[in-house]
């Protein structure tokens, strides 16, 4: 039976059950949250964790939730600055704007959040997931209303990437009265950025139209030129839905979402050698005047909710979204690659010199054309039910995705004459940068909620059948193949959480749970991907305005693994494909805790912090052998928090936002005897945000932010070739109205 086959099965299967419990009657809960669980007012079920998030017994796992006045208070548009609020994840900053986000859980690889599953409304959000996972599209966090972060067993409901976590962006919901929204801010680096949303509904018929707009010169500046490292982004998003009784006392909802973006941004994979880091870290090499980065993403959701009240919910969603990224970028220079270059020109003098604008042959411009195409049909059914004396609250879901990704990249060649850029000649695209990657993918899911009392019980099974292809091609015409690998997987995977409450304020939990990550398109035949075994085990306290989490984690990696690209190489210099990197073992605690300091007299001082400890090491020599035994994994911070404290009076406040990221290894060698770590390692940095807002009445507001309070300059990252550093001091001022 193929893949269309058993999904078209399936989903049978499931529709059948949900009207076969409704005819009959199925004896469900009738406790206080029995119709909580499973009903919001206007159906709009995108949640993973947020309605439950209140109640600690609710769940297993460490889960997060950032809502919408945490996301407000500071007004961030980087999703790095946003998570870093987040226990257990890890960001790494590439270019100091957030353009390229990479994300991390629990000790998953960060590099382009190509190890986590990122949705966007529950449903998958990243370019081709299992194709090509590494992400150079992110949905546009500065436009959500909430961001959830789902860590342990409960993560086995979402996938395919379950080793660290998932992430759900949550978008601006259709309001249930009429509402205008309007967020204009003006700034540092001529940066711009306005955010507006109009909505209500009309009987049966709701709607919403949000614009969101931001463009900057950027802070860097490129050696003779006049061009700036700026980018511009333009996002439209159009809802509509139609709700209404499906009769015999059913509601049911119709909801199309339509999403169009383009954004255009001046970026390169080039940064600098340290020396240069440290003597001007805003300075881009004029050998990187070309470099631009266009993207574009279309979409559209149409998503179908049957709600059997209160106790029994169907929600179908079909998706189709396309993602668009032109990459011209630098990728030789004097005919070596740009890793290594840069690299050597940290003690050589006459490379050194090529990047100050001395004459050079054989500078390499590659445009990378990529098409990325996802579809997908989903299908849930979520129920809660007693069996004898047990209450279950039951997700049963299956999904049917197929991706692709087009790649082409032919190059120009240039001489560097006279400290500018000169094109010699274009090299059309051979088989190892002209080829085409598919995926097709049916996953399944259980996960049932027992309640004994005071002890939930979850246990998950997730099932995932993968079918891969990628084909390389000879000639621009495509013509002739000149190479093929295919690959077929098939991976069950299962577990277990559980939390109890000792008292009505302590509660603790554990959990176990298999780990999975599909290798992409371009996996041979028998690549299993990735695979581990990963356990928690914490407390939870909550009390009146205070509450603590405490969770410690373990990852056991039998077969780690690391997708390669430009900007994320693998060990060896490896920018293609996905390399197995032996078994590892991750392992750390996770702390947040928030209160209120003070609240009396009109005053008011809420704060709330997290940190991270975490410890990695591979226990297996990779069968590449470029990774062996003993090495640590790259960019994984053994210290990672922030701190945020209020001050609130009235109409006014005041935010102070504190993080830390510790030094990291770029790669997996630093932990190797006699080798030299100068060149491989970031600094470790504080950084300190603030924004005050006044309220000027229930409809208005103004407010001003800055980041980066102090100024501080670090070499966060060595991304693709050379030191990286964060954003210099951003200033910026803004109002918001609603109405």
């Amino acid at each position: 039976m193929n893949t269309l086959s058993r999904v078209g099965r399936a989903a049978e299967l499931v529709l059948l059950a949900s009207i076969g419990m409704a005819a009959t009657g199925a004896t469900v809960a009738q406790g206080p949250e029995s119709g909580q669980m499973l009903r919001e007012a206007d159906l709009q079920i995108v949640t993973i964790v947020a309605r439950r998030a209140a109640d600690p017994l609710a769940f297993s796992g460490s889960n997060f939730v950032l809502d919408e006045p945490a996301l407000k208070a500071l007004n961030y548009t980087d999703a790095h600055r946003m998570l870093q609020a987040v226990p257990g994840v890890y960001v790494r900053d590439e270019e100091g704007l957030g353009l390229f986000p990479n994300i991390g859980i629990r000790g998953a690889n960060s590099g382009r959040s190509a190890k986590i599953t990122i949705l966007e409304d529950g449903l998958p959000a990243a370019m081709a997931p299992y194709a090509s996972p590494a992400s150079y599209v992110f949905p546009t966090a500065a436009r959500m209303r909430g961001i959830e972060v789902l860590k342990g067993p409960e993560s086995l409901r979402h996938g395919p990437y379950t080793v660290g976590g998932t992430i759900n962006l949550l978008s601006t919901a259709i309001p249930t009265t009429t509402r205008r929204q309007l967020e204009a801010e003006t700034g540092s680096f001529s940066g711009q950025k306005l955010h507006a949303s109009w909505g209500g509904v009309q009987g049966a018929w709701g709607a919403l139209l949000e614009v969101f707009y931001k463009d900057s010169d950027g802070f860097a500046r490129i050696d003779r030129s006049d061009r700036t490292a700026g980018h511009e982004l333009f996002e439209q998003v159009a809802k509509i839905r139609w709700q209404g009784s499906a009769g015999d006392e059913r509601e049911q909802s119709v909801e199309l979402k339509l999403v169009h973006s383009a954004e255009t941004a001046d970026q390169s994979y080039v940064g600098l050698t340290d020396i240069d880091q440290r003597t001007n870290p805003d300075r881009r090499y004029g050998l990187t005047e070309l470099d631009n980065i266009d993207r574009a993403r279309e979409g559209a959701t149409l998503r179908h909710v049957l709600s059997f009240q209160p106790e029994l919910r169907l929600t179908t969603a079909l998706y189709t979204y396309r993602n668009t990224r032109d990459f011209a970028r630098l990728t030789q220079i004097a005919g070596e690659d740009i890793t290594r270059f840069v690299e050597r020109a940290n003690t050589d003098p006459a490379r050194q010199a090529i990047l100050d604008g001395a004459f050079a042959r054989d500078i390499l411009h590659q445009m990378n054309f990529r098409t990325f195409d996802a579809t997908g049909l989903s299908s849930e059914l979520n129920t809660v039910t007693t069996l004898g004396s047990r209450t279950h609250e039951i997700w049963a879901g299956v999904r049917l995705h197929e991706d692709q990704e087009d790649r082409l990249q032919p190059t120009d060649v240039y001489q560097q004459l006279n400290g500018k850029l000169q094109l010699e000649r274009r090299v059309a695209a051979n088989a190892s940068n002209n080829r085409v990657g598919e995926a097709r993918a049916f996953s399944a899911w259980f996960v049932d909620h027992v309640k004994f009392q005071r002890v939930n019980l979850t246990a998950t099974l997730r099932y995932e059948d993968i079918e891969t292809r990628e084909r390389r091609y000879g000639d621009l015409a495509r013509t002739s193949v000149a190479g093929e690998v295919q690959n077929t997987l098939s991976r069950l995977t299962a577990g277990v959480g559980l939390t109890a409450g000792l008292t009505d304020k302590l509660s603790w939990l554990a959990g176990i749970h298999q780990g999975f990550a599909p290798p992409g398109s371009g996996a041979t035949d028998g690549q299993r991907g990735e695979e581990s075994v990963n356990s928690e085990i914490g407390i939870r306290f909550r009390h009146a305005v205070s509450q603590i989490d405490v969770v410690g984690f373990f990852s056991d990696y039998s077969n780690s693994q690391q997708t390669c690209t430009l900007a994320n190489p693998c060990a060896g210099g490896i920018i293609d494909g996905t390399q197995q990197t032996g078994a590892a073992e991750v392992y750390g605690v996770e702390f947040s805790a928030a209160t209120v300091l003070v609240d009396h007299d009109g005053w008011r001082v809420p704060l709330r912090v997290n940190w991270t400890w975490t410890e990695g090491e591979v226990m297996r020599d990779s069968d590449t052998r470029n990774v062996l035994r003993g090495d640590n994994l790259p960019y994984l911070p053994k210290h990672a928090g922030s701190a945020t404290v209020a001050l609130e009076r009235g109409r006014w406040s005041l935010n102070v936002h504190a993080s830390h990221i510790g030094s990291q290894c770029a790669d997996s060698l630093c932990n190797r005897s006699g080798i030299d770590t100068t060149y491989r390692q970031t600094e470790a940095y504080w950084l300190t945000d603030v924004a005050a807002r006044w309220q000027f009445n229930d409809s208005a507001s103004v407010y001003l932010r800055v980041e980066n309070l102090l100024d501080e300059r670090f070499l966060v990252s060595r991304g693709a070739a050379g030191a990286r550093s964060n954003m210099p001091r951003y200033a910026g001022v803004g109002f918001r109205l609603e109405f």
